[in-house]
């Protein structure tokens, strides 16, 4: 009963106006995840395929969320959205961001890491 209150609300928090469908398939498709266990510390790494682009869970999630734009930049995905100044408003460089933070949540959520 709890999992599933957490999951309803989980749900309603973040519709699918929010997210970016195609940036987020796209994330879905290609990560690969495998763990190791380094010093009894088990250490989950997503490769992207196709890429050279990887992060593993002992980095923050910033610096995975800017491992994720520089990916996504370098297949063209979404404008030039990072060329304008950041205290200005912009809905779909939020909308991306969101995306992102959505994919990881996902990530941390199914493999166990934080």
């Amino acid at each position: 009963m709890k999992e599933l209150i957490k999951r309803i609300i989980r749900e309603e928090s973040v519709s699918n106006n929010d997210l970016d469908m195609k940036v987020l398939n796209f994330l879905r498709r290609r990560a690969r995840v495998a763990k190791q266990n380094v010093a009894d510390i088990e250490v989950v790494s997503i490769m992207f395929d196709g890429t050279d682009y990887g992060f593993n869970s002992l980095q923050s999630k910033k610096k995975m969320e800017s491992i994720i734009i520089e990916l996504l930049y370098s297949f063209e995905l979404f404008q030039d959205m990072f060329d304008m100044p950041t205290n200005e408003y912009n809905s779909y460089r939020q909308k991306i961001v969101k995306t992102i933070r959505y994919f990881l949540n996902e990530l941390m959520k199914n493999e166990r890491f934080s």
